[in-house]
């Protein structure tokens, strides 16, 4: 990122929801702007979308860390989604076992 350090703490508390009014406003302006941080922000935007979706639904059973690494690697949606798939019946299979 080329920007002040400032904007690149901001983009990811932007992102985590975690900044007040004014200085979303202030980001905002900023990313209008700069083609670096845009492409930052959507970047984490992204990436963060990933991460989430790879949680829905997920408990910490064993394929947890087997689908957070697929979501977040070079893989295909199609992939993803097959390991996410596979991952959530080990669970419900674990689940049934341990009843």
């Amino acid at each position: 990122m080329a920007c002040e350090k400032r904007f690149e703490e901001m983009l990811q508390s932007y992102v985590d929801e975690e900044l007040g009014e004014e200085e979303i406003a202030e980001l905002e302006m900023h990313i209008r702007g700069c083609v670096s941080c845009a492409k930052d922000f959507q970047e984490m935007y992204r990436i963060n979308h990933i991460i989430q979706k790879a949680f829905e639904g997920l408990g910490t059973g064993c394929g947890l860390t087997a689908s957070v690494l697929m979501s977040i690697t070079d893989t295909s949606p199609k992939q993803r989604e097959t390991a996410v798939m596979e991952a959530k019946q080990r669970r419900e299979e674990e689940e049934k076992e341990a009843r």
